[in-house]
This record gives C-alpha cells, structure tokens and sequence, in this order.
C-alpha cells in the first residue's frame, strides 16, 4: 500500500491519494474473494477527513463483495467530516442501529453481578444516574466502588 501512495515520486498528493483508496480497496476486495470478510472502525467520531474519504470509497468499491463494514461512533459527537460521510454513505442504504444505555433496573443487575458491596436502591438509582446507562461506565464505577467505596464511585468528576 505505501508504494501505491508514494508511486514513483512524480505524483501530487492527491494523485497519491486515489491510488491508495484503489490499493486498499483491492486488497480487501482480494481478502474478501476467498471469505466474507468483516472491517470494524470503531469510534469513527474521532477519524481524520483521509479515514472518513477512505470508507466511503471503500464502501462503494467493495459493495457487491461479501463484506461488512461496521462503523462506530458517538451521535453526540458528529463533526462535519463525519456528518459529510454519513450523508455520502447514505446511499448505500445502511442498517442504523442506536445503541441507548441500560435501564435503571439493567443498571442494578450489572453493579450487583460486578462488585460485591450490597447497595439499596438509592445508591443504585445514583449509580444509573450517574452513568447513564453507559455499560463500561457503569462496569467500571462498580470496580470502583469495589475498591474504593461509595463516595468515590458516585463523587462529582471535576470539569
């Protein structure tokens, strides 16, 4: 892929760019000749402008291969390079799923299965809160709460 990018030294940057989009996008559409094949970009609310035009050729280069490309990001966090993706990648008809945190009551079983500390269901209720529902966010405030105690795990993060 690097020689595809530089070619001989005679080309300008974009030139440069559209034969690597055309390097990867050939040797995924290969990988994806002998196997489904599965691209997993998570957290695309933090991806440069370069990754952003990258998915979207590849997702029109390799959309008659059996390929999933999965991508992750923030809905609270769309730039406008990403938002210019999304829109162009639209086309393509994407399953959208949004992934909403846990209930207060999912929150509980989670804390409980996690730590060991017996809370009532006020500390519990702040621990959702808290939270969000975030699963990781409420994983780690549970192993917080195992190793530190109640008032560190629901203690105000300073801004």
């Amino acid at each position: 892929l690097d020689d595809a990018a530089t070619g001989h030294g005679d080309a300008d940057v974009s030139t440069g760019r559209f034969r690597l989009h055309l390097a990867a996008g050939d040797y995924l559409a290969g990988l994806a000749g002998t196997a489904p094949l599965l691209l997993v970009l998570d957290d695309l609310h933090w991806a440069d402008e370069e990754t952003l035009a990258l998915l979207v050729r590849l997702a029109g280069r390799l959309r008659d291969r059996p390929v999933l490309l999965l991508a992750t990001f923030r809905q609270t966090e769309v730039a406008d390079g990403l938002a210019a993706a999304l829109a162009a990648l639209a086309r393509h008809e994407p399953a959208r799923i949004d992934l909403g945190g846990l209930s207060p009551d999912e929150v509980a079983v989670l804390v409980r299965a996690t730590c060991a500390a017996n809370l009532d269901d006020a500390e519990l209720s702040a621990i959702a809160e808290r939270t969000g529902g975030n699963p990781f966010f409420t994983r780690e405030t549970a192993r917080l709460l195992d190793a530190e105690g109640l008032p560190a795990a629901t203690r105000r993060v300073p801004a």
